[in-house]
């Protein structure tokens, strides 16, 4: 991400792009692109080329080559829209026209730039409308594209006339400015600043859109499992933001994972990093930005807790450009994703040292999970479960589950496979387990079922409950979340 922190939205800004007769890296992509991949222009402009063509025609004629052959796609509304609605003149001489659009595309012949001059040389002129984005680029709002009526016109292929303008080839280079491309000063292309004889989108053109609009492979994607723990970093080679999106200013580092889900899914994803700032960023497969987690509680990780309809999404796992806070914007970072419970947080084991990728995920909930408090009333139906999901090197070893409460009066609780609580006075080898046997990929622990405090001593305390596991081939070592289900019973 840049070094804006959170979403903001910058004050529209007004540009230009040209189309110049006298001569002035391969594509260019501006920085612009439109949301959703395409737009809608009103091609409803009057009249008839000399050469029998109508002019309307022309201009859906080049907008369908570029829908045709590219992955951005132009929608034609047959109507007539004014491109110079909300526009007024702005200054003396050649300068840009002011004031806010009207947020949609229009097309037409004009004497001047909405009332501003054209400029020596000037052919046809694209004014987009943009806001700020998040990771370096700005959205396109709108674009209106006026061809100078000075200018002789007519359609036909084949070789330039230096007399007569190609209003098809014209139109085509505008265009491509219009979703976001800017001017080509090397190789041959339409959005060469300099008319040409070329007639038809080049490879350099379809590059160039294909680079902010199609399918990126330059960043590796990882497909993403439910109730797992992924553990990496950013930085050295991994794919950049700009990279990613084809295009902007922001070079800081991403991992992109896609999660599939065939089902409506509430989903708690974490992502926690000692040595940066850590972004979670939600897309839809088309990379569309759906919503953005950071500095979660305060602190530097960054926590997802969203329900999402069944489709195909893309996770990033992302930092800062320049890190306001937190350190650098290299290091390593755990993500965990979890559909049950919310991500309780990194595995430790009993000594303080970081064990193998375990998720543990849990929460205490009166709703059926609907919603996941910190606080019930004695009157509250109050259902505690947890979830693992253990590294696949131990799955199928033999092993104990582990389940400790501790009161705010001071007592703890183990409980056994009866499924009762029984006293706890601190001596591991002394705790009882919730289960023992091979150890399964993925552990449901369910804890507490449908307590009430209501008349009982219980209301009024806090709650930690810790849930683990231990091999036993190495019974001392109890690995936990170090972040365990908390939550307290009010009066």
């Amino acid at each position: 991400m840049t070094s804006l922190r959170g979403r903001r939205l910058g004050q529209a800004a007004l540009l230009l792009a040209a189309f110049v007769l006298p001569a002035v890296s391969a594509y260019n992509s501006n920085g612009k692109r439109w949301f959703d991949g395409s737009t809608t222009f009103y091609t409803g402009l009057p009249g008839i080329s000399p050469s029998g063509t109508h002019w309307s025609a022309a201009f859906e004629a080049a907008m369908q080559q570029w829908s045709d052959k590219t992955s951005f796609k132009f929608i034609a509304n047959k109507d007539y829209l004014n491109p110079c609605n909300s526009y007024s003149r702005s200054g003396t001489g050649s300068d840009f026209p002011s004031g806010p659009g009207d947020l949609k595309n229009g097309v037409d012949f004009r004497s001047t730039v909405c009332g501003n001059d054209w400029g020596s040389g000037v052919l046809a002129i694209t004014l987009t409308l943009t806001t700020s984005g998040q990771f370096g680029f700005e959205y396109l709002q709108e674009a209106d594209i006026l061809f100078n009526d000075t200018y002789k016109w007519d359609v036909y292929s084949g070789a330039k006339n230096s007399k007569i303008i190609d209003f098809g080839r014209t139109a085509l280079h505008e265009l491509g400015h219009a979703l976001g491309l800017g001017h080509e000063l090397t190789a041959k292309a339409i959005m060469a600043a300099q008319i040409s004889d070329f007639n038809e989108l080049q490879p350099d053109d379809i590059a160039g859109a294909e680079s902010v609009y199609g399918k990126q492979t330059l960043c590796r994607i990882t497909t993403l499992s439910m109730n797992h723990v992924i553990k990496d970093s950013l930085g050295g080679t991994d794919c950049r933001v700009n990279q990613l999106f084809g295009g902007g200013s922001d070079d800081s580092f991403v991992d992109v994972y896609r999660l599939s889900l065939a089902a409506p899914t509430r989903i708690f994803v974490d992502m926690r990093s000692p040595q940066m700032d850590a972004v979670l960023v939600l897309t839809d497969s088309k990379l569309r930005e759906l919503d953005i987690f950071d500095d979660y509680l305060g602190s530097c990780n960054a926590h997802m807790d969203k329900t999402l309809p069944a489709g195909e999404y893309l996770l990033l796992a992302n930092t800062y450009a320049k890190p306001a806070k937190c350190g650098s914007n290299v290091g390593s970072y755990t993500l965990t994703v979890s559909d049950s419970q919310p991500v309780l947080g990194e595995t430790r084991t009993t000594s303080g040292v970081a064990s193998a990728a375990t998720l543990i995920s849990g929460g205490a909930s009166a709703d059926g999970g609907l919603t996941y408090p910190s606080s019930f009333t004695a009157q509250d139906s109050i259902t505690v479960s947890a979830h693992l999901a253990l590294d696949p090197a131990q799955i199928g070893q033999n092993g104990k589950i582990f389940v400790l409460a501790q009161l705010s009066d001071g007592s703890q609780y183990s409980k056994n496979s009866s499924g009762q609580f029984v006293p706890y006075h601190g001596d591991l080898s002394q705790m009882a387990s919730y289960k023992s046997g091979p150890l399964a990929a993925q552990e449901q622990v369910d804890i507490i079922q449908k307590l009430r405090a209501e008349g009982g001593w219980l209301a009024g305390l806090g709650f930690v409950v810790y849930v683990g596991y231990a091999l036993d081939s190495k019974p001392a070592d109890i690995q936990y979340g170090s972040e365990p289900i908390r939550f307290n019973i009010t009066r």
